[in-house]
């Protein structure tokens, strides 16, 4: 997209936890951006920060370190209210609870309730957003459904049903395909890529599935265990001929074939 700005900008963002001296620091120094109309794979071992690094995208804990920015369309993150924030990004976590006896239209129509007045009552053009986005999901029929009764992969599209109801620029999801089966991996990272190509949204997602994210999304952002660059952007041809696929893992008898963008054994 030749018109497409960086939506969300990272600079010198550092993540970590705790204060004084139980202060650790888990990475160092992330540089990064996002375009609308992009997907964007977060992929990193067990533990290196990925939840923590969308976390702190969405505000949701804030920036470890004093010199670390973020920017939504070139604002930094600290100059935005809430429910400003809320038009920008939109976040599904790994895992979402479900509520018996809430109807799928009220689990999308909570997170509409940031652009009602003090009444919370909904409007004619939260009830079209809400359908709008079940649509896209490919729920639209299920709008009345108990979300107790709802499969797997059901419901984890009624969560990003939720999440696109906010009409954020961005969507910011946590291992989104974690817990689902294969059928249902593909399903949802063809959702994801759908919405960014044809809505215009900037999508974020963290995952274990090389090779999906090598062959379909637009770039690849890699935190690696070992080696430098530490964090590194780019496609997934750059990514893999710069080498850094390797770096993922600490271990020196496991080798990424190119050929199949697979891990194995030396």
């Amino acid at each position: 997209m030749e018109n497409a700005c960086n939506i969300i900008e990272l600079k010198n963002i550092d993540l970590g936890f705790g204060k004084g001296s139980r202060r650790r620091i888990l990475f160092r120094g992330i540089n990064a951006s996002v375009r609308s109309g992009q997907v964007v794979a977060l992929i990193g071992a067990n533990g290196r920060g990925k939840s923590t690094l969308l976390r702190t995208i969405c505000s949701l804990i804030p920036v470890f370190n004093k010199e670390g920015r973020i920017l939504f369309n070139g604002e930094s993150l600290n100059s935005y209210s809430g429910s400003r924030l809320s038009s920008m990004v939109a976040y599904v976590p790994s895992r979402v609870e479900r509520v018996n006896a809430l109807s799928v239209r009220d689990m999308v129509g909570l997170n509409r309730y940031y652009k009602t007045n003090w009444c919370g009552k909904l409007r004619s053009e939260d009830e079209a957003a809400i359908l709008h986005s079940l649509k896209l999901v490919g729920l639209d029929s299920f709008i009345d459904a108990d979300c107790s009764t709802l499969s797997d992969g059901e419901f984890q599209r009624v969560a990003i049903a939720a999440a696109l109801a906010q009409e954020s620029g961005a969507l910011v999801l946590d291992e989104p395909t974690a817990f689902l089966d294969i059928a249902n991996k593909f399903n949802i990272s063809q959702l994801l890529s759908y919405i960014a190509h044809n809505e215009g949204k900037a999508v974020i997602f963290s995952t274990h599935d090389l090779q999906y994210a090598l062959k379909y999304c637009d770039r690849i952002w890699l935190m690696t265990e070992s080696g430098e660059p530490s964090f590194v952007e780019g496609t997934a041809s750059e990514i893999i001929a710069g080498g850094h696929i390797n770096r993922l893992f600490s271990t020196p008898d496991i080798h990424f074939n190119s050929a199949n963008l697979s891990f194995e054994r030396i």
